[in-house]
């Protein structure tokens, strides 16, 4: 009996020192997942810049000869015109990356100089960077130019946009400033715009990216895979490229004709190109917001002043108004964008439109321009009541076919392709 007990007493002895021993281990392992997890999380913590430290690095990167005084580097700012009197409140405050615009702007221009065209800028306020009424008066000219100079990118709007926000307000992360930096000092490095001031993207091209001049950030690449209409098989064998079809790249060296005159198709685009593509953005508008309830002749009359082609409209406009009631359609949009660089010629010229768009009513007809102004509609697996996304290439007609130039030209829808 008493060897009995003696055992029993050591069976849980060991038991018990096992028990300590797994918890302890147990213990190290959790304090190495949280220590794993402490590290992890700092490592993802926001490191932001001071004012001070900011231009201490933007001087760095101009080589201006410092002079041997207190703060050399302020007083390099100073003297460079790149820092001025009373605009900076507190140095060891966090930078803002409205503020660092304007410092990097300078610096870019006393390297460099000032090389963006006023129209460019212009462009810019207007239409490329959506936030930009909430960036302060006096730092949006430089707030243009970084972004023109693609020195600072900005973030995206999503696809369809072609805008993008600049967030001037926040705080300026020490990882930007080094990239921001790093662009204005070595040009080599920043991203490339389109000349109407969009971002280029240069990776992960589409599969037909040779027939464009140029790919844009802010287009899928479905955008640009889509067929041109002479590569959709019902073209005839007689149609040949350079005669009747000239892909966007080919463009520039062809002709513009009307009846009786031809010009330079080049000099053409760099008059009117961006214009060619707002009649086309306001054409489509008007035909792809239209609401049976409100349909009326103002509608119309509006519809007329934007398509080229009038002549025995009214009849038309007429029937399509009585579909409308009669289906109960409304077409709405949340999404509009007409792409110059997609300008190509099949037969007629054309540009592609990216659009987001909704059309309801009381039954799915196949036609659809039932429901859109237009002869017809190539829309398919059309979902009343659903948001679609659809690319369409959209003809151009003349409303001077024998003697206009390219002024003349504006949207006439025969066909959504």
């Amino acid at each position: 009996m008493g060897k009995s007990r003696e055992y029993k007493k050591i069976i849980g002895l060991m038991v018990t020192m096992v028990v300590l021993l797994c918890s302890v281990l147990e213990q190290g392992s959790l304090t190495g997942v949280i220590a794993a997890t402490n590290k992890k999380q700092q490592s993802q913590e926001v490191e932001y810049i001071t004012v001070n430290d900011f231009i201490e690095k933007l001087i760095r990167a101009t080589k201006v000869k410092l002079a041997t005084v207190e703060q050399p580097y302020l007083v390099a700012a100073y003297e460079t015109g790149i820092l001025k009197d009373g605009e900076v409140t507190s140095f060891n405050a966090n930078i803002t990356r409205e503020q660092a615009a304007l410092l990097l702007n300078r610096a870019d221009e006393y390297m460099h100089g000032d090389t963006l065209k006023e129209a460019y800028v212009s462009k810019i306020l207007e239409r490329r960077i959506s936030d930009i009424k909430k960036v302060g008066k006096k730092y949006r000219e430089a707030v243009a130019k970084v972004y023109g100079k693609g020195i600072v990118k900005g973030f995206s709007n999503g696809y369809g946009v072609q805008s993008r926000q600049f967030r001037g307000k926040d705080l300026l992360t020490l990882k930007e400033a080094k990239i921001y930096i790093k662009k204005m000092k070595y040009p080599k490095y920043r991203a490339k715009l389109s000349p109407d001031a969009q971002l280029i993207r240069t990776t992960k091209l589409p599969k037909n990216a040779d027939k464009f001049e140029y790919i844009l950030e802010c287009f899928p690449n479905e955008f640009y895979e889509k067929p041109f209409r002479m590569e959709t098989g019902k073209m005839s064998s007689n149609c040949k490229e350079g005669d009747f079809y000239i892909y966007p790249t080919g463009m520039r060296d062809t002709v513009f004709k009307n009846t009786w005159n031809s010009y330079s198709m080049s000099e053409q685009m760099d008059l009117y190109l961006y214009d060619w593509a707002d009649s086309m953005e306001k054409y489509v508008n008007h035909i792809f917001n239209v609401n049976y309830k409100t349909i009326d002749n103002a509608w119309c009359e509006k519809y007329k002043e934007l398509d080229a082609c009038h002549f025995r409209i009214d009849e038309y406009l007429k029937e399509y108004i009585e579909h409308m009631k009669y289906y109960h359609t409304k077409v709405e949009t949340r999404k509009i964008a007409v792409e110059p660089s997609t300008f190509y010629k099949c037969g007629g010229i054309y540009m592609r439109v990216y659009l987001e768009y909704r059309i309801t009513a009381n039954k799915l007809v196949e036609d659809k321009g039932e429901y859109i102004y237009c002869l017809g509609a190539y829309i398919p697996e059309l979902k009343l009541g659903e948001w679609t996304t659809s690319y369409f290439d959209i003809d151009f007609a003349s409303t001077d076919p024998c003697n206009g130039d390219g002024s003349t030209l504006t949207g006439s829808v025969s066909f959504l392709y």
